[in-house]
């Protein structure tokens, strides 16, 4: 994770992940009176140039689609869009939805949860919310769907001092099992966001259908070391 010294002062940063041969940027900026000098390209190419010396086959990153600068930069270094990631929110001011019937979800321990995740994601998901992170976090609570036969459909959730849920997994084969799932996050929560969830994914027509506004939009990034 390099940092970047510009006139005796700390005025970047990028923090990477490694798995096996895959790299991943979580965080990457430069402090704002520095910014617009190609500082960032600087950083960049230092990000790029560690990667490889760490034995890393790809490397990955996450940008805000409006921030065109930062796209710039990162196509300029030899990133591609790989795909879209969708941000949803949801509060109880601005909820559309009617009262659902949610007496089939129950609580259930996360890690018991993350037996069915191969099963249950069509879609890779992002870094963040991959297997390997989720079995890493020790603050998850978890709720599931009742269901006769099959994987379990179910969310995993963190909920902060605030009390807003952040969903940091939802899987479901079916959107009306995944709606009933927000249902009962709706009736016990005020607040509730999602955080990247990737195109393609079932789960976007699931938050729709729940009355989740788009909240964000991002770009995952990867380029071939």
């Amino acid at each position: 994770s390099p940092v970047l010294v510009a006139v005796g002062d700390s005025v970047g940063l990028a923090t990477v992940g490694m798995r096996a041969r895959r790299a991943y940027c979580k965080g990457f900026g430069i402090v704002v009176p520095f910014r617009g000098r190609g500082l960032a390209a600087l950083l960049c190419a230092e990000v790029i140039r560690q990667a490889r010396l760490a034995g890393a086959r790809t490397l990955q990153l996450g940008v805000l689609k409006q921030n065109e600068r930062a796209v710039r930069t990162y196509v300029n270094a030899g990133f591609h869009v790989w795909r879209a990631l969708q941000s949803f929110e949801w509060d109880e001011s601005s909820d559309p939805s009617a009262e659902r019937d949610v007496s089939a979800v129950e609580a259930v321990e996360p890690h018991a949860l993350l037996e069915h995740y191969a099963a249950l994601h069509p879609v890779t998901p992002v870094w963040g919310r991959d297997l390997t992170s989720l079995r890493e976090m020790d603050d998850l609570s978890g709720i599931a769907l009742s269901v006769k036969s099959g994987p379990a459909p179910y969310v995993l959730y963190e909920l902060d001092e605030g009390g807003t849920v952040t969903i940091m997994d939802i899987a479901a084969p079916r959107v009306e099992q995944a709606d009933a799932l927000l249902s009962h996050l709706k009736r016990m929560h005020r607040r509730i966001v999602c955080n990247n969830e990737p195109d393609g994914s079932p789960m976007l027509d699931a938050f729709a259908t729940a009355g989740f506004r788009n909240s964000a939009q991002r770009f995952e990034m990867m380029m071939e070391l």
